[in-house]
């Protein structure tokens, strides 16, 4: 029920007091069964009625407020002249407003000055006007709604001095506002940021991912989205970062827009990577090392169940490189690792893998091969070394020699390859070193045997194995 309709037929129900059946207490129980402050004030300004209402608002009972002027009781000092004269001049007829509503300060009996918002029906009784008025008390509100205000400025200031970045986005993503922090971390001028979505400035492969998370947090599936994710910087670079979004939903769940927090971790993710790469490769060749190397070799195990597709592992020894470093020290030896391990390289596909397994021995993972595969892959290599190496002013020629083993049943164990691979490369070397040698029997079950060959000297070399 609106309010001014309200406080009409309270003073209806105030008029109809004067009918012989209806009794004073049925009048009293209407206006206390309102639940408002309910005040009646006569053309003097003396107060007429006062329910339960007006006692829980202003603190007086009906027995200490009824009789007495209005101005003197409710309303504030420095506020009484205003009140008299408003009165005064709707009773005497000269166009003064009196019906209607309006927010105030009214005088608590503590003497506490409180927000109230009144609402005014003035009637004609017996020749005289009765201003019948429901009073509610705006304390809470006004509270609350300065605690609001409070609240969004804290945030403001949050939001807009915050050393991260920060945003508020639509719920499909777009971004609706931003902070300076976040015009710095992406480069981007807040013109041209304003209205992109996250997945213009995020790194395509990461964005995959997030669609689908950002899409469920939209639902209401989920209350938080985090994430380390590239970013695209407007100069062109990339950059890391620690993103955590949320969602701010109204009272029905529905989500009115997203709020997301990036902060810079390029620095710290790039010393992450680089504790991970020290862990998993050789500190001088930059190779993968045998942790690494195992777990290429498990990966390419995991391959050859799934498509039936063999591989081959090949370990390869420098001939007589303690002799090198005799000649030349330890310095250039380690310099002449360096060089070995590239070459190598240049042999390798980008799908193989090639790891320094310790002093001058390597590994190599050749995916996709066969025996007929590993024969060739091994000439090459052989083929490969026959050019000398610079280091400083000299020249050395190393030889090499190659054990192979071809993995075509997943049933064996890596130690089992390994092993015979290590065998292959030792026979190799008893047959004279500067050649392969390829086990054979590379399935669990059979029995160990190896062939050898020395590759001529006049052999036609390749770059890439097939």
């Amino acid at each position: 029920m609106a309010v001014s309709l309200k406080v009409e037929l309270l003073g209806r129900v105030r008029r109809a007091v004067r009918r012989p059946h209806l009794r004073l207490g049925q009048f009293e129980a209407l206006i206390d069964a309102t639940g408002d402050a309910f005040v009646a004030v006569d053309e003097d300004g003396v107060i007429a009625e006062w329910n339960e209402g007006a006692r829980a608002v202003f603190g007086w009972s009906a027995d200490q407020a009824v009789g007495r002027r209005a101005v003197e009781l409710l309303v504030p000092p420095a506020s009484r002249a205003e009140f008299e004269r408003r009165l005064a001049s709707f009773v005497a007829g000269d166009g003064g407003e009196a019906a209607g509503r309006a927010e105030t300060t009214a005088l608590h009996r503590s003497g506490r000055r409180m927000p109230v918002e009144v609402t005014v029906a003035p009637v004609r009784e017996g020749g005289r006007w009765i201003f019948n008025a429901l009073v509610q008390d705006l304390s809470e509100r006004k509270q609350a709604e300065q605690a609001l205000r409070e609240a969004e400025e804290r945030f403001r200031r949050a939001f807009s001095d915050s050393a991260i970045g920060m945003a508020i986005a639509s719920p499909e993503g777009r971004w609706i506002a931003f902070n300076g922090a976040l015009v710095k971390l992406t480069g981007y001028e807040p013109e041209r940021l304003l209205g992109m979505r996250f997945s213009e400035i995020t790194h395509p492969a990461d964005f995959a991912g997030d669609a689908d998370a950002l899409e469920a947090l939209v639902a209401g599936q989920s209350d938080v989205f985090q994430a380390e994710r590239r970013y695209l910087h407007a100069g062109g670079r990339l950059i890391w970062v620690g993103l955590t979004v949320s969602a701010i939903r109204d009272a029905d769940g529905r989500t009115l827009y997203l709020v997301a927090q990036m902060q810079d971790i390029t620095e710290r993710r790039g010393a992450t990577e680089r504790l991970e790469h020290q862990a998993l490769h050789d500190p001088l060749t930059g190779l993968a090392n045998r942790v690494l190397l195992r777990e290429r070799a498990t990966m390419a195990r995991d391959r050859l169940r799934r498509t039936g597709e063999p591989f081959a592992i090949l370990f390869v020894d420098l001939d007589h490189f303690k002799k090198v470093n005799d000649t030349l020290g330890h310095e250039p030896g380690d310099r002449l690792l360096v060089a070995v391990a590239a070459r190598l390289l240049d042999l390798l596909r980008t799908s193989d893998t090639a790891a320094r397994f310790g002093g001058d021995e390597f590994a190599l993972i050749c995916e996709g091969v066969d025996a007929d595969g590993a024969r060739r892959v091994g000439t090459r290599i052989i083929e490969a070394f026959e050019r000398p190496f610079t280091v400083g002013e000299a020249e050395v020629t190393l030889t090499v020699s190659v054990g192979m083993c071809v993995v075509d049943d997943p049933a064996i164990s890596l130690k089992r390859v390994l092993r015979n691979a290590d065998a292959a490369m030792y026979a190799a070397k008893a047959e004279g070193r500067s050649r392969w040698a390829l086990f054979r029997g590379g399935k669990a079950s059979e029995a160990a045997g190896s062939e050898s060959q020395a590759v001529p000297a006049s052999a036609p070399a390749s770059s890439k194995p097939v």
